[in-house]
């Protein structure tokens, strides 16, 4: 499963390294194979990991580019993973490890921003960028790996689960009553809303980019409304969608 933590300070802060640690440690359940922290000046990052591709420590997250530039934690699982590590040795990158987080901190080495739209899986990640002290968040195109994020003047907390952010003392626990009375009509909030006023989820198929400055943008890579649609027969349905799940189904195993 696998969890993923950070902290971003815009205003001079010193991170403290305690409190990204018992953010780790409240999310230990989704990753008891190995829980780091890493501070990257003013942004640290976490990680819980529950180990399936690749078993070896090297694996282990934060994972650090081979330049030094980019830090790494992900959750999720990017079905094409293999072929993206295809491309990418065809441009020259080279691999010490066979986990596919390895493959995605490459990609984005490669291709920026743009790489989200190349992974067919399920993720919530984060990165930095050491050079320019910037953060990157980024959610999977259908939201089936939570991600969860609280904004203030001057600070950023993200985390897989709300309980991790709790964790840290500068956020508002304040109770959003729109969200209460959304899930009492509908069994759920909605939109990116969370029973917190001050937290709430980034959105599927999004990511965001943070400054040092704490400028940041918000941009989609996915929009269910940009699928095209096609007039085609019954039988040729049956025969694509049969085809689709017999890939999908492939790329899962």
């Amino acid at each position: 499963m696998c969890g993923i933590n950070g902290i971003m300070y815009f205003n001079g802060d010193k991170l403290d390294r305690s409190i990204l640690v018992n953010m780790n440690i409240s999310i230990q359940h989704r990753g008891p194979d190995a829980g780091n922290v890493e501070i990257f000046g003013n942004i640290g990052l976490g990680h819980r990991r529950l180990s399936i591709i690749d078993l070896a420590r090297h694996a282990d997250q934060p994972m650090i580019s081979d330049d030094g530039q980019y830090a790494i934690v992900y959750n999720g699982e990017i079905y094409n993973f293999a072929a993206l590590k295809d491309d990418l040795l065809a441009l020259g990158f080279n691999f010490k490890t066979s986990s596919d987080t390895e493959v995605v901190l490459k990609a984005y080495e490669a291709w920026g921003t743009s790489c989200f739209q190349k992974f067919n899986g399920m993720f919530a990640l984060a990165i930095v960028d050491k050079n320019i002290d910037e953060l990157i968040i980024a959610r999977d195109s259908l939201g089936i790996k939570p991600l969860y994020l609280h904004h203030s003047l001057g600070l950023i907390v993200f985390s897989s689960e709300i309980k991790a952010i709790l964790e840290h003392p500068k956020v508002n626990r304040a109770i959003n009553n729109q969200s209460i009375s959304e899930y009492m009509w509908y069994g759920n909030t909605l939109g990116n809303n969370t029973f917190y006023r001050d937290i709430c989820e980034v959105l599927p198929g999004h990511f965001l980019r943070f400054s040092k400055s704490g400028c940041f943008t918000q941009a989609a890579f996915f929009e269910a409304q940009s699928v095209e649609e096609h007039e085609i027969s019954e039988a040729h349905a049956v025969a694509k969608t049969r085809e689709l799940l017999a890939e999908s189904v492939e790329r899962h195993m």
